[in-house]
This record gives structure tokens, C-alpha cells and sequence, in this order.
């Protein structure tokens, strides 16, 4: 069943409002995204120095050359995980502020859709979080337990 919803001015007005603010946060998350993302590379890059630096002072360094790779991957791996919900907010800034100026109830319905992914993927993450956090809890129990009986 489908009803054709309206929105009075005061509604419009705040969607509009709303998404400016969903906008400003998505872009400021790319920002810091992108500044995370260079402090990464530039982390990579000083401990591939230092790796060098230890093999020509005769030492093994082949753990900090595998380490900056290893960092460089999961950290490179993480900001993109964490782009996801950005581009989903900018998505949903985008299409709302068009919705209310075309009067569009498709590209109002693509915002919210927009909207509802964001906070599915922070309500997945959240569970995610949780559930990693018991299971350090319980891993960090455990050997006590262990040793006490």
C-alpha cells in the first residue's frame, strides 16, 4: 500500500537543515580520512628507512621492512572500511537537499535509503565492536581462571 506522504515547510526546512550538517560531517570525515591516510604512508615510509638504516649498521631489519607493510595494508584496509559511512552520509546530503528543491519524492526516498545503509553500517560495526570486545574480555579472563583452580 503506498501513500503519498507530504512534507509540510517545517519538515523541508529541517531535512534541509539536516543535510547541510550531513554533508559538512562527510566531508570532514574525509578530510581526516585522508590526513589518517597520509600519516600512514608517511609511518610506512620512515620505518622502511629505519629498516635500512639497521641493515646497513649490519642488523637484521627484515621485521620492520614486514611490519611497514603489514601496517601500511590494515591501516590502508581500516580508512577504507570507515570511507564506507562516508560516502553514504554525502550520498544521503546530496539527494536530500535535491529532493527539496526539485520537490523529487524518488530522489527524497534514494536519500533516505542513503541514510538508513549509514546507520546500518555503524549499527553492524557496533555488534562487531561488542562482540570483540567480550571476546578479549573472555580471553583475558580465561588464563585466570585457569590458573587459580
Amino acid at each position: 500500500m503506498e501513500h503519498d506522504m507530504k512534507l509540510g515547510d517545517d519538515a523541508r526546512g529541517f531535512l534541509y537543515r539536516a543535510a547541510g550538517w550531513a554533508r559538512f560531517l562527510a566531508i570532514a570525515g574525509f578530510v581526516i580520512l585522508g590526513l589518517t591516510l597520509l600519516a600512514t604512508v608517511l609511518t610506512a615510509v620512515l620505518s622502511g628507512m629505519t629498516g635500512r638504516i639497521m641493515t646497513e649498521a649490519g642488523t637484521n631489519a627484515e621485521l620492520v621492512n614486514v611490519f611497514s607493510v603489514v601496517y601500511l595494508i590494515f591501516c590502508s584496509v581500516m580508512i577504507a572500511i570507515c570511507a564506507v559511512p562516508m560516502v553514504y552520509l554525502y550520498c544521503f546530503a546530496g539527494r536530500a537537499r535535491r529532493a527539496i528543491a526539485d520537490g523529487d519524492t524518488l530522489t527524497l526516498a534514494q536519500s533516505m535509503r542513503s541514510l538508513k545503509n549509514y546507520f546500518v553500517f555503524y549499527g553492524i560495526a557496533l555488534i562487531v565492536g561488542l562482540v570483540f570486545s567480550f571476546l578479549s574480555v573472555v580471553m583475558w579472563l580465561l588464563p585466570l581462571s585457569a590458573h587459580q583452580m
